[in-house]
């Protein structure tokens, strides 16, 4: 079989979001290279994830990437597998585009579920038959022969999203979600006006034949024994500089790997969902700031839909005149109030007792550049990054320190300055290069490349309340940090994972030091970064954020009559 190496590196996206980030043990059938548990290693760095493939080469990349490799046609007797020492049964079973390509997909289903353990799921994507392009070519009396895709010519078996339901029915696994793949959607609604006249006739409904022909594919997640379902919403800020991918789109992704959970976003408005009483129903408000004029009526009705509501908020709420103006409303006036940090917590609680801490985290661990440390002064510089908004007072008094050492030795140094123009200006060197405030993906990127970050924040109030993320961000990258102890005291040992320091002079002299030793500064930033790996995934908080969501819901009543104590305006008619 003649195909492209890149095919069996590819990493299905809607498919690794579906693998609950808190498995230990995940088995992929036909893993190919190892692409995607590669990328689940980064999630979930503490799971054991192995693999079966069927042809050699892809199958060796796969052994340098997971934790054990069988080279073998999954077809073949099952009693030539064997788990490795210590693991007893498997919490996720994983099928990207494999299914398809068996003689016999049911019979292998039902014989590897046997070593699904009690909390396990599967999680499969699979063809659509039905989709248009499929109708398309058949009314043209064709049948394409591909070397992937949907006309893949080693395809032996065919399914629609009724015979996916039933194969898995039929494996005795309950199925808790099934989701549509959809690309060019624009295309198939043109396809499907074309036939709809037709479609009268036949008595289908074009939407319903819309929603059947659309998907190429489907992403399925079914599991043992019966779950849960419960609801998540989450009204958002405007896209800026990170807040919403930290705070919100991250966390609750990683929440929605788990089966049962269902997700909505949106940085505009949020529709309230008429659904089974019993279903738990979650909406999370991110840094909203309540008014009695202009909130009262939203609030009365989400309460009366049944939701459980809560504020996200990740500052000191007494920094803000709207919020003391409107009496802290958006806190007094919602069941639950999460925040990113503990020092947080009691300021929140003279609002509203039900608050809980999730630290900021990082939803994966990125990918580091083998030869990013490689720096020999002065032909290759350590390159230094700051990125912030409203950080003049915190690091002016650095500033001149940072100068003074950059007049003697300008060509060892690089900055690279993200959002804050007037630090760009201050610095005296022509090796320095500036972006404007940016999307996370692109602030994410100029991290990466670097090599030191520097964090200064004063001591004070609002200071104090916040949060490492930056530490952390930068740490994931395997960039060192030179950091003021507010905040960063709590998380940087200095020498180990980075350095906390006093004053101006002293950053200079670890710039001296780092610029004349780069190895003292990979040292750090690799620390660090094992630190990230230990303890700020989003993976090793998600099911604690389910847990208390579901704690939420089945004191719902019990919150809602405390939440109209604290705004007896609720209750009015």
């Amino acid at each position: 079989m003649s195909v492209d190496k890149s095919y069996f590196d590819q990493i299905n996206r809607d498919l690794l979001g579906r693998i609950p980030q808190n498995a230990s043990t995940v088995l992929e059938v036909g893993c190919g290279s190892g692409a995607l548990g590669h990328a689940y290693k980064m999630i979930n760095p503490s799971a054991q994830y192995l693999g079966i493939e069927l042809m050699q080469e892809p199958a060796k990349l796969a052994a340098t990437r997971l934790d054990q490799v069988w080279c073998m046609d999954v077809e073949d007797d099952p009693t030539r597998f064997g788990f490795p020492d210590g693991v007893q049964s498997i919490d996720a079973l994983v099928y990207g585009d494999v299914l398809e390509h068996l003689k016999d997909p049911g019979k292998v289903l039902r014989e590897h579920v046997k070593w699904l353990s009690q909390d396990g799921v599967v999680v499969a994507c699979i063809p659509n038959v039905q989709y248009w392009k499929v109708i398309y070519n058949l009314l043209q009396g064709s049948w394409p022969q591909d070397d992937s895709g949907i006309f893949d010519k080693t395809h032996l078996r065919w399914f629609t999203r009724s015979s996916i339901v039933e194969l898995f029915k039929r494996s005795e696994l309950n199925v808790t979600s099934l989701r549509p793949r959809i690309f060019h959607l624009d295309k198939a609604k043109k396809f499907v006006a074309l036939l709809e006249p037709s479609l009268k006739e036949m008595g289908l409904s074009t939407q319903q034949f819309l929603e059947g022909t659309a998907p190429i594919q489907y992403v399925i997640t079914a599991s043992k024994k019966t779950v849960n379902p419960i609801y998540i919403s989450g009204l958002m800020l405007k896209p800026q500089v990170g807040m919403n991918e930290v705070r919100m789109i991250q966390p609750l992704k990683s929440v929605a790997s788990f089966p049962g959970v269902s997700l909505e976003l949106s940085s505009t408005s949020l529709q309230l969902r008429s659904i089974d009483p019993s279903v738990p129903k979650i909406m999370i408000w991110q840094r909203q700031t309540m008014s009695t004029e202009s909130s009262l009526p939203q609030l009365k009705k989400i309460i009366n839909s049944g939701y459980i509501l809560i504020s996200e908020f990740d500052d000191d709420p007494d920094h803000f005149q709207s919020q003391i103006d409107n009496n802290y409303l958006s806190f007094r006036g919602v069941h639950a109030v999460q925040v990113s940090t503990d020092s947080l917590v009691p300021s929140m609680k003279r609002h509203n007792p039900e608050v809980r801490a999730f630290n900021n985290c990082l939803d994966s661990l990125p990918d580091i550049k083998s030869d990013k440390w490689m720096i020999k002064p002065p032909h290759s510089r350590l390159r230094v990054f700051f990125g912030a908004l409203n950080r003049e007072a915190d690091w002016q008094t650095w500033m001149p320190y940072i100068n003074d050492l950059l007049l003697e030795y300008e060509n060892f140094y690089e900055f690279e300055i993200v959002h804050d123009e007037k630090f760009y200006h201050s610095l005296v060197t022509q090796h320095k290069h500036f972006t404007p405030t940016c999307d996370y993906p692109k602030y994410r990127k100029l991290l990466a490349d670097c090599h030191v970050a520097l964090m200064p924040l004063l001591k004070n109030k609002f200071n104090s309340m916040k949060s490492d993320l930056k530490f952390v961000e930068a740490s994931g990258y395997a960039v060192a940090s030179i950091a003021s102890p507010t905040v960063y005291g709590n998380v940087i040992e200095s020498g180990f994972n980075g350095e906390v320091v006093n004053d101006g002079k002293r950053v200079a002299e670890i710039l001296k030091l780092w610029g004349d030793n780069p190895d003292l500064a990979q040292a750090c930033a690799l620390n660090a970064r094992n630190w990230v790996r230990s303890h700020r995934l989003q993976s090793q908080q998600s099911i604690a954020r389910l847990n208390w969501y579901q704690d939420l819901y089945q004191r719902r009543d019990d919150l809602t009559k405390a939440l109209l104590q604290r705004v007896p305006e609720l209750s009015l008619e």
